[in-house]
């Protein structure tokens, strides 16, 4: 991925791991997405080993920044950094400035309380959206996005 970045505004960045169960050194997936208002949405797959021979296999740490440039325009501020861990790591619930999800420009996701088949009850994080209509997606433990659910945003 290239040309992803936005350095004048905000950036809603995703990727998940998942190592191949059956030969944690084999190919498995990684996942990147990145979305802001200059760029709009960018992803990639990556089909390759997540881990290396002779490193452990578990992960016992995660550095928000992971890097830093240095500069004046360089000040990181991060909010709502969402960990999740497990075979449904993936599966999360995000809202977007978009009917089309790889079309968003602006992407918060919300916090799920509980998650059945038949409902979710979630906090909802509003993010850098505006007031008016807004798209609800469900993203499933295998990445795949969900058709839209029509929100307005009161703030």
């Amino acid at each position: 991925c290239k040309d992803w970045w936005d350095f004048d505004g905000f950036n809603h960045i995703a990727v998940w791991l998942r190592p191949n169960m059956n030969d944690l050194f084999g190919n498995g997936t990684a996942y990147f997405q990145a979305t802001n208002n200059k760029n709009g949405t960018t992803k990639q797959t990556y089909i390759k080993p997540v881990f290396k021979k002779g490193v452990s296999t578990r992960f016992n740490r995660l550095s928000v920044p992971g890097w830093s440039r240095g500069g004046e325009k360089s000040q990181g501020v991060y909010d709502d950094v969402y960990v999740a861990l497990g075979a449904n790591a993936s599966a999360r619930i995000e809202v977007s400035d978009s009917a089309v999800y790889d079309q968003s420009s602006i992407i918060a996701i919300s916090t799920p309380m509980s998650w059945s088949d038949s409902q979710i009850t979630l906090t909802f994080r509003e993010g850098g959206l505006q007031n008016g209509t807004a798209y609800l997606y469900v993203i499933d433990k295998d990445n795949i996005v969900s058709t839209p659910y029509e929100v307005t945003v009161r703030r």
